[in-house]
């Protein structure tokens, strides 16, 4: 009688996260690429909202080695992973002091990226809108206000509960009202999010606002169903959510392998994807508009302030002293850092090497590049594009990856629990 070949085991993860949000699918991708795809690991979703919905089974959680999960506030969680001593990795756990390994987004970082496109696109009055009962929204707004006092301005918040804020078109979409009423125009505004958008820009193209010449308007996440249903497409602070499942996946890893349990990880923002909702210059100078768009459409290539000059049919001196009356910067030294923050974003997008970084952004060497980076910004370009990328990682981290492995992976979307 022929032998059965023994098949290695696999090991048995719960991630519980509402997995029809996009932020929560794309985590799942992350995690996915890490355990699946390159060990024996056989990933249980369940797509739990806090205390909503079937929770794991005894069996099943007695069975399991290790737990992701979105949020620790669900209170089976805590007794399940009491009773059975399991590793456990968090992700976006909104808490302020968090107890165990997690990752997340440094969120004050988004607000303060926010902000500094809107001031950079020319505007000058300033809001947030978000949620007081959300702790990450409450950070993004800090975020956002504290950039806004360093460079002088002041910005109105306008928080709202979660059950009161309108999602996409709805009866409470008059609560928006005060927002639009409050601000002068032209303003910038800043959602916690892709959804808030939408509904922002929903409210101001049903009241006859111009979008972005009255109004600016930026969210974060880069939601495609939220984009789709705003019928213009929103600039948004793209944010690295399968970094964060790679993360989650490797802290995970780290735990099985009995290693001291990593620190909470606050992932920055990649870049603000600048499109039709405040892809607009509204400083009020036409001939420094003039030249912002010729230098932001060259951002490739090695622009001098003597092309820039030709371009908008002036002189050095009137263009410097335009650009000093209203931007408070010498041409030179905005020129300078637009073709940095470019390169900044090429890095955290990982997918270029720092060579290929300096090339896109025409520096005539890769050592000239890093030496100027770094005298701009204080750190190197390979630091940036390494946090970004999570090259840093465990997996990464000087070994040799084990060969990739069939992904198993059981969604299953139960009604009740299995009988123990």
């Amino acid at each position: 009688m022929k032998r059965l070949r023994r098949v290695p085991a696999y090991r048995h993860v719960i991630l519980i996260a509402d997995t029809g949000s996009f932020a929560m699918r794309e985590v799942f991708l992350g995690v996915a690429e890490i355990l699946t795809a390159r060990h024996r690991v056989c990933l249980d979703i369940w797509p739990i909202t806090l205390d909503k919905g079937p929770v794991p089974p005894h069996w099943d959680i007695k069975q399991m080695d290790g737990l992701l999960v979105a949020r620790l506030d669900a209170g089976f969680i805590r007794r399940r992973l009491h009773e059975r001593r399991v590793p456990a990795v968090y992700f976006f756990n909104d808490s302020e002091t968090p107890r165990h390994p997690s990752v997340g987004f440094d969120e004050r970082a988004i607000g303060r990226m926010a902000f500094e496109h809107l001031y950079e696109r020319g505007y000058r009055h300033f809001g947030f809108v978000g949620t007081h009962d959300r702790r990450w929204s409450c950070l993004r707004g800090d975020g956002f206000q504290a950039a806004a006092r360093d460079a002088g301005m002041t910005c109105r918040a306008f928080t709202f509960s979660t059950s009161d804020f309108p999602v996409y078109w709805s009866p409470m979409t008059a609560n928006l009202r005060p927002i639009f009423d409050a601000l002068p125009h032209p303003c910038g505004l800043f959602a916690a999010n892709d959804v808030m958008a939408s509904s922002l820009v929903e409210y101001a193209r049903t009241h006859g606002l111009a979008i972005p010449e009255q109004v600016g308007i930026v969210g974060v996440d880069d939601d495609p169903v939220a984009n789709a249903a705003a019928g213009i497409s929103i600039s948004t602070v793209q944010v690295p959510f399968r970094e964060v499942g790679r993360r989650v996946a490797d802290m995970l890893l780290g735990l099985w392998r009995n290693e001291q349990p990593a620190q909470p990880v606050h992932l920055p923002p990649v870049r603000v994807i600048v499109r039709a909702s405040s892809n607009s210059f509204l400083v009020e100078d036409n001939l420094v508009r003039r030249a912002q768009i010729y230098i932001e459409e060259r951002l490739g290539q090695r622009v001098r302030v003597q092309d820039v000059v030709r371009a908008v049919h002036t002189t050095a001196v009137t263009l410097r002293q335009h650009f000093v009356r209203h931007l408070k910067q010498e041409p030179s030294d905005y020129i300078w850092r637009r073709r940095m923050g470019r390169a900044r974003e090429l890095l955290r997008e990982g997918r270029h090497s720092v060579q290929d970084v300096a090339a896109i952004c025409n520096f005539h060497s890769c050592a000239y590049f890093c030496a100027m980076f770094r005298k701009a910004t204080g750190t190197t370009p390979g630091e940036i594009r390494r946090e970004a990328a999570g090259t840093a990682t465990a997996v990464d981290r000087g070994r040799k990856r084990p060969p990739a492995r069939h992904a198993l992976t059981r969604m299953s979307r139960r009604s009740t629990p299995a009988p123990a």
